[in-house]
């Protein structure tokens, strides 16, 4: 791995909090409501790839919007007896904000139940672009393009934390920085360096410290270097800027503007 890190990527399920006890109860209850047999927990975790809608969808046929209604309901209800952010995660999140990195979510989930995850655990303010996945199967590597591209970062200076070896592929696969989180013992520190971790923590508290080496303050480390001014009295002045550094500049830009501009100014 060469040069900071300037964005980090997480998946939801598994690695900012633990929501897979939720999701198999719940879509049993749709396979109760439906007079179908429930499923043992592998059984479900072995059909993940889809969203929820394409799972149940797999499962029910193309009479699925109704019990997937059902399934949404009683996820949103049950959420705050279930669910609560891995320890550490509200913290690591404040802290790359202060470092001014991007954050953003790339996650198999449906955008529905996304949503509700990330709003009732207080997280959704963290992020400023969410990638849900798709009914028709797991599409993270062309999500974690898009999220790239419009954060104008260059692969390896994003990151992508996740607890499954599909999510390290997902990583390799477009050239971002795999971060393992084998916090949630969906998959051992052993698969996930086999699919191509950089490196596998077993704690948002061990990540948020090995982020530390990495992710760089722009307040505090302008990079000069990378950054140079040709002025000339009689000229216009010319500024050349490495196009990994071009999205924070004018993102910093616009901060400033929105910050100390008086209302109504164009």
């Amino acid at each position: 791995m060469t040069g900071s890190i300037a964005g980090v990527v997480f998946d939801v399920d598994g690695t900012l909090a633990d929501t897979l006890p939720l999701i198999y109860d719940a879509l049993n209850r749709v396979l109760e409501a439906t007079g179908m047999p429930v499923m043992p927990d592998a059984e479900i975790r072995a059909m993940f790839g889809p969203s929820e809608e394409g799972i149940i969808a797999e499962l029910i046929g193309e009479e699925w919007e109704g019990p997937f209604e059902v399934f949404l309901t009683y996820y949103e209800e049950r959420h705050p007896d279930y669910v609560r952010p891995f320890p550490g995660v509200h913290q690591l999140l404040l802290w790359l904000g202060e470092q001014r990195a991007r954050r953003g979510v790339v996650t198999g989930k449906g955008a529905r139940t996304a949503a509700v995850t990330l709003r009732l655990l207080g997280l959704a303010d963290y992020f400023d672009v969410v990638e849900a996945g798709s009914p028709d199967g797991s599409r993270k590597p062309e999500a974690l393009r898009r999220v790239m591209e419009r954060w104008a970062l260059a692969p390896g200076n994003v990151a992508y934390v996740g607890d499954s070896a599909n999510d390290m592929a997902a990583a390799r696969a477009v050239g971002a920085v795999g971060l393992g989180a084998a916090w949630a013992g969906e998959a051992t520190p052993e698969a996930l360096r086999d699919a191509g971790a950089a490196a596998v923590f077993l704690s948002p508290e061990d990540l948020h410290e090995w982020l530390h080496e990495y992710v760089r303050s722009w307040a505090d480390n302008p990079r000069a270097s990378d950054i140079k001014l040709e002025a000339d009295d009689a000229k216009p002045a010319w500024v050349q800027v490495q196009s990994i550094l071009l999205g924070e500049l004018v993102n910093i830009l616009v901060d400033n503007a929105c910050k100390y501009s008086l209302p109504g100014t164009p």
